[in-house]
């Protein structure tokens, strides 16, 4: 079984977990209807070992700690640009995992939200 600590943590308003050895770095919005989520994000080089690692290692954590289905997106956004997203419910919180290419700044980055459903 999988250590959901870390992840339901994250979820309950607590640090974002360590990836590789790196601190996230968070902050704290208000959506529509007043709703305020937590929004974390790690910089990788584009499309590095590293990211695509630490990128499949969140998702199968975020898979294995899930309240029930996992929705998984993906699309094209601005070329040469793409955006991975995966989003479940974890702790009574909806909690959602992205990977996001900037191929203009030759960077990839993770990121992690929680919010309330």
């Amino acid at each position: 079984a999988a250590d959901c600590s870390a992840l339901r943590r994250f979820a309950e308003g607590g640090e974002a977990p360590r990836l590789g050895g790196q601190e996230a770095t968070s902050s704290t919005s208000k959506a529509l209807g007043g709703v305020a989520s937590r929004d974390c994000h790690w910089r990788y080089p584009l499309r590095s070992d590293a990211v695509l690692a630490q990128f499949a290692r969140l998702s199968q954590q975020l898979r294995a700690c899930a309240a029930g289905a996992v929705t998984v997106e993906g699309a094209s956004v601005n070329h040469p640009d793409s955006f991975d997203q995966m989003t479940a419910q974890v702790a009574d919180q909806q909690v959602s995992l992205s990977l996001k290419d900037k191929g203009a700044l030759g960077q990839s980055l993770i990121f992690l939200r929680a919010s309330a459903p």
